[in-house]
């Protein structure tokens, strides 16, 4: 299987977009709640918010033979807002990939850490790749809200 990394482009909001549902609803439902996973899930809906991240960050997608199945993306600040993989692509190194990607590009900005809002699935993934956690973040949708690790690494 070749994995490809490249930025994302407008044209792969749709993908990007289904990818995120499809993840939520599969992967993070083994650690929250239905109605968490529902509300969560929903936030692929909004397309305006999606097309502005991928124009506003530095937005990375992984394909294997010309389909998604794996996206990042960090603001200049080194916030590393996004770290999914598609549920039939678990655990075949995406993930890592797509980090290593990541933090080439972090090594470029005027910045000495990068950080995450880590959900309770993600955040083994980020302990094993030097994160630590630094304390909690809550973050609300549509009354629900969502306790997240806020994880950081040095990296300069």
């Amino acid at each position: 299987m070749q994995i490809l990394i490249r930025k994302a482009t407008t044209n792969d909001v749709d993908q990007i977009r289904f990818l995120f549902r499809e993840t939520v609803t599969f992967i993070n439902s083994a650690d929250y709640k239905p109605e968490e996973i529902r509300v969560w899930a929903d936030c692929y809906k909004n397309v305006g918010s999606w097309v502005n991240k991928i124009a506003d960050q530095h937005f990375l997608i992984a394909t294997v033979d010309n389909s998604v199945v794996g996206f990042s993306s960090i603001a200049d600040n080194g916030y590393l807002d996004f770290m999914y993989v598609h549920k039939d692509f678990q655990r075949n190194g995406i993930a890592k990939k797509l980090l290593i990607e990541i933090e080439k590009y972090a090594d470029s900005l005027p910045i000495k850490t990068i950080f995450s809002h880590v959900s309770k699935t993600a955040r083994q993934f980020f302990e094993t790749n030097r994160f630590i956690k630094s304390g909690e973040q809550i973050n609300k949708v549509s009354n629900i809200e969502f306790v997240n690790s806020v994880m950081v690494k040095i990296i300069k």
